[in-house]
C-alpha cells in the first residue's frame, strides 16, 4: 500500500492524497533567557501555517513548518542576545566611566 521515500520512510499514498492541501500550523512558544541574574531577554512567539503538499503527508508538512519556525527563532536568539549584551556592554560604560 505504501511506498518508500528517499530516506527510507513508508509514506502511505493514500493518506497523502486525501490530506493534500489540509492546512498545518507550528507554533513555537515564547522562550525568556537570563544570562544574567535580574536580566532576560525573550524571543517569540512564532506562528506558521501552510499547507500539505501534493504526495506528502501531514506529518512531513509539520516537520518541513516546524524546521522553518525552528531556524527563524534561532536567528531571533542570534539578533537579541547580540543586542542584550550590547546594552549590557553599554550600562558597564556608563555605570563606570573611568575604567
Amino acid at each position: 500500500m505504501g511506498t518508500t521515500s528517499k530516506d527510507g520512510e513508508k509514506i502511505d499514498k493514500a493518506l497523502a492524497e486525501m490530506c493534500e492541501g489540509d492546512e498545518v500550523s507550528v507554533t513555537f512558544g515564547e522562550e525568556t533567557f537570563s544570562p544574567v541574574q535580574y536580566n532576560s531577554f525573550r524571543i517569540g512567539p512564532f506562528f506558521y501555517k501552510t499547507r500539505v503538499h501534493k504526495g506528502e503527508t501531514p506529518e512531513q508538512a509539520f516537520d518541513r513548518a516546524n524546521a522553518y519556525v525552528t531556524r527563524m527563532a534561532q536567528r531571533a536568539f542570534k539578533e537579541k542576545m547580540e543586542t542584550y549584551f550590547g546594552h549590557l556592554r553599554e550600562a558597564g560604560k556608563a555605570a563606570n566611566p573611568k575604567g
